[in-house]
């Protein structure tokens, strides 16, 4: 099976949610879990990205590039979160 990377358009089997890889967590106990922003609804509005355990992905499609927007003054981790 293909590694899923970040940018990765991928879709859960079990659900059969769909979004492009966003954030990768990994847990002490093993656990690698992705987080799934997917595409914005049939009427324009944004919804919200989901966690989902990597065995339960497979990819739609590869190859979005992961893009650094701009150089931060300060790490991330203490910043707060983009709202829209």
């Amino acid at each position: 099976m293909p590694e899923i990377k970040l940018g990765d358009h991928v879709r859960d089997k079990i659900t059969g949610f769909a979004g492009v890889v966003t954030a990768v967590c990994d847990y002490v106990t093993g656990c690698r879990q992705l987080l799934l922003a997917p595409l914005l609804s049939e009427t324009g509005e944004y919804r919200k990205p989901m966690w989902f355990d990597i065995d339960r992905l497979e990819i739609l499609e590869g190859g979005h590039e992961t893009v650094a927007i701009g150089e931060q003054t300060r790490p991330g981790p203490d910043l707060q979160a983009p709202a829209k």
